[in-house]
């Protein structure tokens, strides 16, 4: 007997791709209330259900994408920071530009970004942020995920003030999303060497506390390696001439990696932001403590930080998330295009296994993983639909996904 409701309906497409289980040619899912109840080939599927149906034609069906990590509120500061100058330069040109931004532009620019985002096929975003500017906006948008309040402060006398205002913080976002569950709030240290260790522990306590995940920079840069290791770099120069240094801070003597795990705060509730410059004594810290990996490649070249080894991280066993940092450093928030760059400047990343990145394990860093993130029985029929037609390579789907696929090519069948 066919069941079928009002609200049951059958998308059938060229190629069907779910991610945790073999691609289907010519295959059709079926949603009901907003959760997937059956896939598989269209035959078999159109035979079984009774339903609403809409044939999608030539095009690829696959679960939406996460960015597992943004800074929306910089999205004004697109283009004006120019390229390839270095860290350093990039952060304080950053923070000068950002002090005098005009705030109407700052919410635009924001809003602006969600869109596209949301149009380019993403569904869920790590969203960091040091201030309340994109919470309204993520609370209307049809987006996903965790918004990461980022503290800083090495000053260790100060870190109470600065605990306190996360909390009010906290408090607003109770508010703003009172009727929307769709995001969750953390408070998040910003990296090892902007951060006291007494900022640190209370940033723990909390998360233990509270279950939630947090997110962390960590070994971005070359300079970051040798300010942890020795007290010396550019960037202690830096943090200096902004007066955000504090000179009773000890210098740790290991790496970023060791410094955060000495600390406590490494964990499977932890993003490890970057990573470009781990050993492998790291990387077996970070599997050992089963830490997610958020790479960011694109950005990472465009400051000149180095690149992740995604290969060996992979065969760790690392759960490798992937994001786009902020339009600061980087010249969109598509996922798709960063999916083109590791395919071109990390080869031995498997079309398969990058595409993981891009989907489920980015769902796994934000622990939504029981509901998105694949294309599954009872999981969340968040969906997007890429039209293949001009395209070549119409039967190998995932080159055609790890190509770069233009927003215009995305649509949003449910």
């Amino acid at each position: 007997m066919l069941e079928c409701t009002a609200y049951m309906i059958t998308l059938r497409a060229q190629w069907l791709v779910p991610v945790t289980s073999r691609i289907v040619k010519d295959g059709a899912v079926v949603a009901d209330r907003g959760r997937i109840i059956d896939f598989g080939p269209a035959d078999r599927i159109l035979a079984g259900h009774r339903s609403i149906r809409k044939d999608l034609g030539n095009s690829i069906l696959m679960p939406a994408l996460v960015n597992a990590h943004t800074h929306l509120e910089l999205s004004f500061l697109r283009g004006r920071i120019k390229a390839g100058s270095g860290f350093v330069e990039w952060a304080s040109s950053l923070i000068d530009q950002r002090e005098r931004a005009d705030e109407r532009d700052v919410l635009v620019k924001a809003k602006g970004a969600i869109r596209e985002m949301y149009r380019s096929g993403v569904s869920l975003v790590g969203e960091v942020t040091n201030n309340i500017f994109t919470m309204r906006f993520l609370s209307e948008s049809e987006l996903k995920g965790i918004i990461f309040y980022e503290i800083f402060g090495q000053r260790k006398d100060d870190a109470l003030r600065r605990f306190a205002k996360a909390l009010e913080r906290n408090l607003l976002f109770k508010k703003i999303f009172r009727e929307n569950r769709d995001f969750a709030f953390s408070i998040t240290p910003h990296a090892p060497q902007t951060v006291s260790p007494v900022l640190f522990r209370m940033i723990r306590r909390y998360q233990k506390m509270n279950r939630s995940v947090i997110s962390v920079h960590c070994a971005e840069t070359a300079d970051e390696m040798k300010l942890i290791r020795t007290g010396r770099s550019s960037i202690r120069d830096f943090l200096v001439g902004r007066n955000f240094w504090d000179p009773e801070w000890k210098v740790p003597g290991v790496s970023p990696v060791e410094y955060l795990s000495r600390l406590g705060i490494l964990s499977k509730q932890t993003l490890a932001i970057h990573c470009t410059q781990v050993s492998s004594r790291d990387i077996e810290i970070l599997r050992r403590k089963k830490v997610t990996v958020i790479v960011c490649p694109r950005s990472n070249r465009r400051l000149k930080t180095g690149k992740a080894p995604i290969r060996k991280l992979l065969d760790a066993g690392i759960n490798v998330a992937l994001g786009t940092d902020s339009l600061a450093s980087n010249s969109n928030l598509s996922i798709f295009s960063e999916m083109k760059f590791i395919r071109n400047e990390f080869p031995d990343v498997k079309p398969h296994e990058l595409l993981r990145i891009a989907t489920m394990n980015g769902a796994t860093a934000l622990g939504l993983e029981r509901s998105y993130g694949s294309i599954e029985k009872g999981k969340s029929a968040e969906l997007i639909a890429l039209d293949m037609h001009g395209l070549r390579d119409q039967d190998e789907p995932l080159e055609i996904l790890t190509s770069g696929i233009h927003p215009d090519r995305v649509s949003r069948p449910l």
